[in-house]
């Protein structure tokens, strides 16, 4: 019986999702699940849910709440990671300590210095998670959803080399809404993408054997389509190919938009939106569950995890966008980090597509956010500052607003600005500090 462990289960609505997908599917229908969280309240309501799922469905299989990790992965055939170290107050402190020094995010996430920020928090959180799998679970494979995904993937394969798949529907989404625009069903187009997460390029877009760039640009005349992905159309416009990160999302990434007011006023930049969110208590989220449909399972989600595990036990052929580490697969970009490529499962095995190289303009824009994040990644997993640094200094939007002093002060308001830090010291840069300026 397969064994699939939920890490960061406290979160009711994804478990929810994910757990609803694994019930109503032949190869996972009677799936032992585990369920971990520090967070013991929303643990133990979590179960609960999950349990009354399992009576719904006529399930017969194991739920197991555990405080403890390596009991709660121990012999896993899947973990599948969904935690938010710090939660919203520590996302929150990413916007307030970068806009001192005037850099702006939408949801700073991902990349920039907020995913930086982000992933000094979650990188050790993530990598104690791969340690005790490949302890007690050496069979396993870690299914991360967590942000930001291209570091925390390359931190575990740096730093354990246990078996890691990012999971992230941006690229599915995008053809879903490219679809909209030209007025055809989703699934009726044929697509081929590739890059690194969040930052990836629909590098073909077919239907019916025919290029439908031509007709994308043609509808981006259209103020109605224009106005729904502002950012996205003006990227496409100077590197001919559209990117798989929504507009809101891509805008806070380049040094294009977000710095400039009135760019920001012009394509309708949603700074800020993070903040303007008002997450529901989970007392709250319980009472809607009992108090809505009075299902107990969803409609099933198009999330990854579950078709992917239901493809890998059941042996039949599936295809989606992963991030994995790039053995080869993408020849212009860094070797060894993670990037997004398509990816198949035929029978029960996982292979990544060999892509080559990327249009260089592509190439160009994806490589400077993914050296800010092997810089970032090699500083965290060193405690070295230094590499910390640059990381931020080549950021677009900090280089582009940022001086180089300002930079390095910016860094110490991030590393004292969270508590349970690892300590980060400065390998070559501290000889230089009487150097004026």
């Amino acid at each position: 019986m397969t064994a699939i462990t939920i890490v960061g289960a406290g979160s009711v609505s994804f478990t929810r999702t994910l757990v609803s997908d694994l019930l109503q599917q032949p190869a996972t229908r009677d799936c032992e699940l585990h369920l971990f969280d520090i967070d013991a309240e929303a643990l133990e309501a979590s179960r609960q849910l999950v349990e009354q799922m399992r009576q719904e469905a006529k399930s017969p299989g194991m739920v197991v709440a555990h405080g403890e990790l390596r009991s709660a992965v121990s012999g896993a055939d899947y973990i599948i990671c969904t935690i938010l170290v710090g939660g919203r107050p520590a996302a929150i402190t990413d916007f307030e300590i970068t806009g001192r020094y005037g850099l702006r995010y939408t949801v700073g996430d991902t990349l920039g210095v907020a995913g930086i920020s982000r992933a000094l928090r979650t990188v050790p959180a993530l990598v104690e998670i791969a340690r005790a799998c490949a302890d007690v679970a050496p069979g396993g494979a870690l299914l991360n959803y967590t942000n930001p995904m291209g570091m925390l993937v390359s931190a575990v394969g740096k730093a354990v080399g246990y078996p890691t798949v990012g999971l992230c529907h941006s690229a599915d989404y995008t053809v879903r809404t490219l679809a909209s625009y030209l007025d055809l069903p989703g699934s009726a187009l044929q697509w081929w993408s590739a890059g690194i997460n969040h930052l990836a390029w629909m590098l073909s877009l077919t239907y019916d054997g025919r290029d439908c760039y031509p007709d994308l640009a043609r509808a981006a005349e259209r103020e109605e389509v224009y106005a729904r992905d502002r950012a996205r159309f003006e990227l496409m416009k100077r590197v001919g190919y559209f990117v798989t990160e929504s507009s809101k999302h891509v805008s806070e990434y380049l040094a294009f938009f977000i710095d400039k007011q009135d760019e920001i006023d012009r394509l309708a930049v949603p700074v800020g939106e993070f903040l303007t969110r008002r997450p529901v208590p989970l007392a709250t989220q319980l009472a809607q569950e009992r108090e809505g449909d009075h299902s107990w399972v969803k409609p099933v989600s198009n999330e990854y995890a579950p078709a992917l595990i239901a493809a890998r036990e059941s042996g039949i052929d599936w295809s989606f966008q992963a991030n994995v580490l790039n053995d080869g697969l993408i020849d212009n970009l860094t070797a060894g980090m993670c990037v997004e490529v398509p990816c198949f499962v035929t029978r029960g095995r996982l292979a990544p597509a060999r892509v080559g190289r990327l249009p260089l303009g592509a190439a160009g824009l994806t490589q400077q956010s993914l050296t800010v994040q092997e810089l970032a990644v090699a500083g965290i997993l060193a405690g070295d500052r230094d590499a910390l640094y640059q990381a931020i200094m080549m950021d677009p939007q900090a280089s582009a607003t940022l001086t180089l002093a300002s930079m390095s002060k910016l860094l110490d308001d991030l590393l004292a600005g969270y508590g349970n830090l690892p300590q980060f010291s400065s390998r070559r840069l501290s000889m230089f500090d009487k150097v004026p300026g």
